[in-house]
């Protein structure tokens, strides 16, 4: 990725066949106009649009990435089209369900301060209006309430606080005036008291360890 100042210092000595929006052997540029990633490839003089099923801008450089490596092996310009375009997220990641009641958005196989920043500030933009249901993020150490507290900031100075319940041991530490809950079962119980969302998008973002997929049949 030529975009990224630390990858093009490591890799200057090497034979390099990268991607950027100004340099490497794949250029290319955002044409997003929806909450779905789309790109505009460049190589050797031809180009092609890419729109992906793919949630979050930030997944933007993912098929930059993913279409150079292609690319050097050889694959048609137009086969990777196709592969990137009818490519379905699966297995909890960035993927979309539709339920009798709900829209969601189920992005919990993993979780870091980076992809849950991403994500929520992704969801927010384009549903304003939305539910953020967060999942702790394990395997921080030390760092770990530094890296919690910054995300519920974000999401207090992005005007959600109301739209958002946290979930896990770490999320729950943390000074937030919205609904909070130690575990998903909490949640869950909490639900079958007072009802669960209806006629909404969701997201639903945290590590693996926090199990938000038994959400899922409450929404």
């Amino acid at each position: 990725n030529f975009d990224d100042p630390l990858q093009s210092e490591k890799t200057k000595d090497h034979n390099r066949f990268g991607f950027g929006h100004d340099q490497g052997g794949v250029t290319w540029k955002s044409t997003s106009i929806d909450e779905f990633a789309s790109i505009k490839l460049e190589i050797k003089g031809k180009s092609t649009s890419i729109k992906s099923q793919l949630s979050g801008h930030f997944n933007e450089s993912n098929l930059a990435a993913a279409a150079t490596i292609g690319l050097y092996f050889d694959v048609p310009l137009k086969d990777v089209k196709t592969a990137l375009e009818t490519y379905v997220p699966s297995m909890n990641r960035v993927e979309w369900r539709k339920s009798d009641y709900n829209t969601v958005l189920m992005d919990a196989y993993n979780a870091n301060p980076t992809s849950m920043s991403l994500s929520i500030q992704s969801f927010g933009q384009w549903h304003k209006t939305g539910i953020m249901i967060l999942g702790d993020m394990f395997e921080l150490g030390e760092s770990s309430k530094v890296e919690h507290e910054g995300i519920v900031r974000e999401v207090i100075h992005m005007g959600m606080a109301e739209n958002c319940i946290l979930i896990g041991e770490h999320f729950s530490d943390c000074d937030f005036e919205g609904l909070k809950f130690k575990t998903a079962q909490h949640l869950i119980e909490f639900w079958q008291k007072k009802g669960a969302p209806k006629d909404a998008s969701i997201l639903l973002k945290g590590s693996r360890g926090i199990a938000l997929e038994r959400l899922l049949p409450h929404l």
